[in-house]
């Protein structure tokens, strides 16, 4: 069947969701599952539930794009005025995403499964702000954050598509340093390589960490190398592990050992910097934000996930940190191409013709028409003539 009225209005064929719908769907589903988004979606009509696959549909099929906040608005507005700040503040952390896998077939089910837990999907999490502001209740934000997230294969493009928003938000020309903090892992310290007047942060919490981690047997160790540390003397903390090394023979011991010196190697500069600048109190907290941004969706409950799902509910999430109205955002990504409607006179004028022949037909069909005049048939005649001007279509 063709559906004319459908046809019309942009709906293609086997299409039964309205965009509206769908896109109080996809805003629904950022904050829970995919299920549960589909059967809440119409609360008091449970008949119009929507199929889990469904909504994954939809958010496989969304269009990302590179967009701030301002982009995502009403177009025709004023153009950005570029701030100017002295020093900006980009932190960085990833999201250890369980991967879902189809199995292949003919391997070994067991091993296979073993391998699968490992297997993690890399969510990556940037955000930039202006430094940090205590509010009257004591609590402490971040002074107009600005968020980026999504798997990224290629870290550059991320953070070209940071540098794009700094440079359309930013006079870089006026900003003095661009501090950026992480955990020391390659692919923040790649976004050195790309914004201009960059210096690294490591991460305290992560230094702490690491230094746990292979010296919880040993706490005299441990202090030492704090005091090491404080000093901010790298000769110190090498001969302090070196001899450490040297003493001990237990493999693992050795290896948690030789781990902690080449990383606390790799981002030494990012260990001093933090204390170079102690007035412009560099603390991290890029893990906080990946829990409330990305894990809460993404990887705190017991959850499987694709690489396009979970690329694009970490933009979602992103867009709605940003307090971006994700409705308004999958509306105007997928409007509708409305064909032209348009009808000329001399069509107007055919389509009454046409009416006035189908009336005439009808009229001289009707017996009493043909019969005696009385009242019944002055009364048929004088409604013909009423709605001959309507057009048959």
């Amino acid at each position: 069947y063709l559906h004319l009225l459908d046809e019309q209005a942009g709906f293609k064929k086997r299409r039964r969701i309205d965009p509206l719908l769908e896109a109080l769907i996809v805003e629904k589903a950022i904050d829970c599952s995919y299920q549960k988004a589909g059967r809440e979606i119409l609360p008091k009509h449970p008949e119009g539930a929507v199929s889990p696959e469904v909504v994954k549909r939809l958010v496989h099929n969304l269009k990302k794009e590179e967009a701030g906040e301002e982009g995502l608005l009403d177009k025709g507005k004023e153009p950005i005025r570029k701030k100017c700040c002295q020093y900006l503040f980009i932190e960085a952390d990833e999201d250890h995403v369980p991967w879902q896998r189809k199995r292949e077939k003919n391997i070994n089910q067991i091993g296979e499964r073993k391998k699968r837990k490992k297997k993690r999907l890399l969510a990556k999490l940037v955000y930039v702000h202006e430094g940090k502001e205590t509010l009257n209740s004591g609590r402490v934000q971040l002074k107009n954050p600005h968020y980026f997230a999504g798997l990224y294969e290629d870290t550059e493009d991320l953070f070209y598509e940071v540098l794009d928003y700094l440079e359309e938000h930013y006079d870089l020309d006026k900003v003095n340093c661009i501090f950026l903090g992480g955990d020391g892992a390659s692919w923040i310290k790649k976004g050195l390589e790309i914004l201009p007047k960059s210096l690294f942060v490591l991460d305290r919490f992560h230094l702490v960490k690491r230094l746990q981690g292979a010296l919880h047997h040993n706490a005299f160790l441990e202090k030492k190398l704090w005091k090491a540390l404080k000093e901010d003397s790298w000769e110190k903390v090498q001969a302090i592990l070196l001899n450490a090394l040297s003493d001990n023979r237990d493999v693992q011991e050795r290896k948690r050992l030789e781990d902690l010196l080449i990383y606390l190697k790799n981002n030494w500069e990012g260990i001093l910097n933090s204390k170079r600048y102690k007035e412009l109190e560099l603390a991290v907290s890029a893990e906080g934000h990946v829990s409330h941004v990305l894990s809460a969706r993404l990887s705190h409950r017991p959850m499987g996930w694709g690489k396009k799902g979970a690329d694009h509910m970490s933009y979602l999430r992103a867009l709605k940190f940003n307090r971006c109205s994700v409705r308004n955002f999958y509306l105007r990504t997928h409007q509708q191409e409305l064909p032209a409607f348009t009808l000329s006179l001399e069509s107007i004028q055919k389509e009454k013709e046409k009416g006035k022949k189908g009336i005439q037909e009808v009229y001289d069909n009707i017996p009493v028409m043909k019969g005696p005049v009385d009242t019944l048939r002055l009364t048929i005649k004088a409604l013909t003539q009423e709605m001959s001007w309507v057009p048959v279509i």
